[in-house]
């Protein structure tokens, strides 16, 4: 994992990051109606609602456009989080004198069994997709548990003292499959506590809003130069992050034609057909703006 991943993960982990992502699932919103609904939570304050805004930006999981002088906010990288096995622990486990042979027999067993049930139930992996994992990634003593079992296991005695309410972890850990507890034998108290499964987050571009907002716009529960502006924007976005060589080529080409074009313009010209090609190629690229200046400037000199 790279260090922009890690610091997406850090963002993402943050409930009011996590709130920000889910709440822009549905479409583009206003800054301000963002910021309100931030502040529902406890201590958060205008300032830090707009540091979290900032921040997903920063990391491009957010993009920003006007609209009449308001800003709006569109999610342009979405995630769902997947179960892997714990590479760091199995490294190790053999290294680890400590734990019976025994044990760590049983629990490469139980963790073989599992993952092979796993990657080929549909059900189980769509289950996965839903709010129980995500709710484990945005709660820092959780995420801190699991953090210190990738390193190693923890008999569990050590792990009870760890936890703020041993119970409800444990019994929330189990339901979910997240740690396996494996007592040494018949005879012995002693218990080890093993990371089962770790969890990673998937990226993808959100494609689903490019439907989401063409019905809001047709059902008109969205303002027609919003859903354009946010479509325009979602382009534009998908370019930069998933095809930036091809980004890079539009804009290329763009500049050539534009410096082409001002010079004319400027001679007393009327280069319409390079006025055409702007339009055509801000379309391309996802600028909005740009392109319905190139298209007024168009229709001018076409007249």
């Amino acid at each position: 994992m790279n260090e922009t991943e890690i610091n997406i993960k850090q963002i993402i982990s943050h409930p009011n990051s996590y709130n920000v992502v889910r709440i822009l699932r549905e479409g583009p919103l206003k800054e301000e109606t963002i910021i309100k609904y931030l502040q529902t939570a406890p201590k958060l304050n205008r300032k830090n609602s707009m540091k979290t805004l900032k921040e997903l930006e920063k990391y491009n999981l957010i993009a920003n456009f006007n609209v009449k002088q308001e800003l709006y906010y569109l999610l342009i990288k979405d995630f769902y989080v997947i179960r892997i096995p714990p590479k760091e622990l199995l490294d190790n486990l053999q290294k680890r004198s400590s734990i019976p042979k025994a044990v760590k027999e049983r629990f490469l067993s139980n963790i073989k069994r599992f993952f092979s049930s796993y990657v080929s139930s549909n059900r189980k992996l769509i289950a996965d997709f839903e709010t129980d994992l995500i709710a484990i990634l945005i709660n820092t003593e959780l995420t801190n548990l699991i953090s210190e079992l990738r390193k190693k296991p923890m008999e569990l005695k050590v792990f009870q003292k760890k936890c703020s309410d041993f119970e409800i972890i444990r019994k929330l850990f189990a339901r979910l499959d997240i740690i396996d507890i494996i007592d040494e034998d018949e005879r012995s108290k002693d218990s080890w506590v093993f990371l089962k499964t770790d969890l990673q987050l998937k990226f993808f571009f959100p494609e689903y809003l490019i439907k989401s907002i063409t019905e809001k716009l047709n059902n008109k529960k969205l303002e027609k130069i919003v859903a354009l502006k946010a479509l325009y924007s979602l382009k534009r976005s998908y370019l930069k992050i998933e095809k930036p060589k091809i980004f890079e080529e539009l804009n290329a080409r763009i500049q050539n034609k534009l410096e082409l074009a001002l010079s004319l313009e400027k001679k007393g010209d009327n280069p319409k057909n390079l006025a055409k090609e702007l339009k055509k190629l801000y379309k391309e690229v996802g600028d909005y703006d740009n392109r319905r200046i190139w298209e007024k400037k168009f229709l001018e000199w076409q007249n």
